[in-house]
């Protein structure tokens, strides 16, 4: 009988494993995934752009727009899910 990652009865697991579990999950592989073809996309779009804030125009490069923008969801995503298992907590 095979207790895969589990660590020995008793013990409490090592930091490695619990990296190393948490990367297995798919959610995880799903996100690197995602943040490579980011970088990648970032990467290859160079052109300078003109972006309408409203009241002005601005002139950028597109790669720095495109990681600004990447770098605001992923905070948003990090806040959003850190709220909702906050709340889960609380309610428990």
């Amino acid at each position: 009988m095979s207790t895969g990652n589990l660590p020995p009865t008793g013990q409490k697991p090592t930091a490695g494993s619990r990296v190393a579990d948490k990367l297995a999950k798919p959610k995880v592989a799903l996100g690197i995934i995602i943040t490579a073809l980011a970088i990648w996309f970032i990467a290859i779009n160079n052109a300078t752009v003109r972006i309408h804030f409203w009241v002005a125009w601005v002139s950028a490069k597109l790669w720095i727009v495109l990681l600004l923008v990447f770098v605001l969801g992923a905070l948003a995503s990090y806040l959003l899910s850190w709220r909702r298992s906050r709340r889960a907590r609380r309610q428990m």
